[in-house]
């Protein structure tokens, strides 16, 4: 059991490490782009962790001007990064949208 412990440890860590790139490219993606604006399209549904998990329509994703904190608002709520609601998906679904093939969803 011990073994299966340390590999599914190394595995969050590698998780946890891939969310923190992909907010990095989306953040990155933003400086350059802009806010995202869903309004003219629908956004993609992704999903988010609070009190379990939901599935939300992102509308838009920005910055904060002050502390350059990603911020999606979905579901008729804004989500900061800090609030650790967001899944890998939320933020793959929502890079593919807006910088990859939207079909890959």
């Amino acid at each position: 059991m011990e073994e299966l412990e340390l590999s599914l440890a190394k595995i969050g860590y590698h998780l946890v490490q891939e969310r923190e790139k992909a907010i990095k490219l989306l953040k990155e993606y933003i400086r350059d782009f802009g806010e995202i604006d869903f309004s003219e399209e629908e956004g993609p549904e992704t999903t988010f962790y609070g009190d379990g998990y939901h599935v939300a329509t992102v509308s838009r994703v920005l910055l904060d001007d002050h502390d350059d904190t990603l911020i999606v608002y979905a579901g008729g709520e804004f989500l900061c990064e800090n609030d650790d609601v967001f899944t890998n998906d939320t933020i793959m679904d929502i890079l593919y949208s807006v910088i990859g093939n939207s079909n890959l969803q």
